[in-house]
């Protein structure tokens, strides 16, 4: 419908050694790939939410040894594709302890999982916040302003309405991330928050 939100693929290198962990896989291109070998092996590619699983196809294709993993319910959304485990919030994940994650409860739509990788206090969100800001056509712009959520960081109170189902329950999701110490908040959708997230996220949240 001519709403442009582009989308970020973040990938951590857990050991600094190479070992990479791709979060939100993103289009395959050589360009890519060229630059995720060049950074080392890709280990684990994880699909964070029910939304967010449309290229992991291609990263099996050129990745078998990596380890797939996927947000509770998209195995059953993706019948199609056998991943080698499911986050839960009680699960012990291979990126642990480099990589903290949490559930986020009360958005049963997307059923996100959210990650903290404390060496560079980092926050990585993908549906649960967008940061949609200038530099986006002029449809994106007007409907992001019409729903109260252009150039700010979070949920508008519409997109609230429409994704958090059991409000007490995604609020204390959003309590628990707040006590990791993270500065830096990487969404899929829009600008990175370079600094001062905490208080970004404390402000939209809490």
């Amino acid at each position: 419908m001519g709403i442009e939100l582009g989308t970020r693929m973040t990938v951590v290198d857990l050991d600094g050694q190479g070992t990479l962990f791709v979060h939100s896989p993103i289009k395959l291109t050589q360009e890519i790939r060229q630059q995720l070998d060049a950074m080392g092996k890709v280990s684990y590619v994880v699909a964070p939410n029910k939304w967010h699983h449309l290229f992991i196809n291609d990263f099996r294709t050129a990745y078998p040894q990596a380890q797939f993993f996927c947000a509770p319910g998209l195995e059953k959304k993706r019948s199609d594709f056998t991943f080698d485990g499911i986050i839960t919030e009680s699960s012990s994940m291979p990126w642990n302890p480099s990589i903290e994650h949490l559930l986020v409860q009360g958005a049963p739509m997307f059923n996100e999982v959210a990650f903290f990788h404390a060496d560079s206090r980092t926050l990585i969100l993908t549906d649960t916040a967008l940061h949609i800001c200038e530099g986006t056509s002029w449809k994106t712009k007007l409907f992001f302003m019409a729903i109260g959520s252009f150039g700010k960081f979070g949920l508008s109170r519409f997109e609230k309405l429409l994704l958090v189902k059991d409000r007490k329950k995604f609020q204390s999701s959003m309590k628990q991330i707040s006590h990791w110490d993270f500065d830096r908040i990487i969404v899929a959708h829009g600008h990175i928050l370079s600094t001062n997230g905490k208080n970004a996220f404390i402000t939209a949240y809490l």
